[in-house]
């Protein structure tokens, strides 16, 4: 199930596919093929495609809009049952590319729309948020089993922490460590949440978050060191860690630092936790390995 969106021509003139080319050459997520722009966000996991085919290859008993209206060939697509920052990031790329080249779009999934409209970022993150819903609510009825669900203001922290990123690594310089977050789910569980890695001996900033991750090295005797990770819930991590955590001021609040003289004894500290759940008792996601919306009752 997906999100589809197809741009049409205001003036009649046939788009120039080169030249969206070159435009999705200034976003760097972009994969650029022959007819295809495949955007992939490493640091957030969102995705989504923009595929062209010329008027002229478009047989009109086939073309996804009504024969009056000048299709630009052009279409983009978002899957649904994702969280919702994917529309979030997608969709002001989207306003973007409309503008620049004077391209209205076509969203039959709003009722009752026939006709291209005028571009809205915002009104196309609402449209796709209902559809998500739409969607996320009838896919038990085909058999399919809901990924778990993070809350909606989880959701978006973990979006904005992660297109921030590299700021903050700007700001703390090549030594202090900045961890990326992962969505978390305890296997027990059917909600996800958010997690950090924290490495053995690391001087790092420690975001916001739910579950720690930690991990080892840990000797054998005569073999090589087999890596041990087990999670720590954050309430733990905070107990166990109080003499040593520093307060770390960035834009975004409720940072803590981990010391680079309390490093070793933060991780002794950690490992003496017997409150955890092992390697095998819970699981990472990936980021479209989630919702944030809850099915509607019918």
């Amino acid at each position: 199930m997906s999100f589809d969106l197809y741009f049409c021509r205001k003036d009649g003139n046939n788009l120039d596919f080169s030249a969206i080319k070159a435009w999705a050459e200034t976003y760097h997520p972009f994969e650029i093929g022959d007819a295809q722009l495949s955007y992939h966000n490493d640091a957030t996991g969102v995705y989504f495609s923009l595929d062209f085919e010329s008027p002229e290859q478009t047989d009109q008993g086939e073309s996804p809009v009504p024969a009056d209206i000048p299709y630009s060939g052009l279409s983009f697509n978002l899957n649904f049952i994702r969280p919702s920052f994917f529309a979030f990031e997608a969709m002001p790329i989207v306003a973007d590319l409309a503008n620049r080249f004077g391209l209205s779009i076509l969203d039959p999934q709003r009722d009752g729309n026939s006709q291209p409209g005028e571009v809205n970022a915002q009104t196309l993150i609402e449209s796709w948020q209902k559809s998500n819903r739409w969607a996320v609510s009838a896919y038990p009825d085909t058999g399919g089993s809901l990924p778990p669900r993070m809350r909606p203001d989880k959701s978006l922290f973990l979006w904005q922490y992660s297109t921030s990123k590299s700021e903050l690594e700007g700001v703390c310089g090549e030594n202090l460590f900045v961890p990326r977050l992962f969505p978390f789910r305890g296997k027990a569980s059917s909600t996800a949440e958010i997690s950090v890695v924290c490495g053995e001996g690391v001087w790092m900033v420690v975001p916001p978050c739910d579950w720690v991750i930690v991990m080892r090295k840990k000797k054998r005797a005569f073999r090589a060191p087999e890596n041990e990770t087990v999670a720590i819930s954050r309430e733990t991590f905070d107990v166990v860690t109080a003499e040593w955590l520093k307060p770390f001021e960035w834009r975004i609040p409720e940072f803590k630092l981990i010391p680079r003289e309390a490093v070793e004894r933060v991780a002794k500290a950690l490992w003496a936790v017997e409150r955890r759940l092992s390697k095998d008792e819970f699981e990472t996601l990936p980021f479209d390995g989630f919702i944030d919306v809850e099915a509607e009752q019918t």
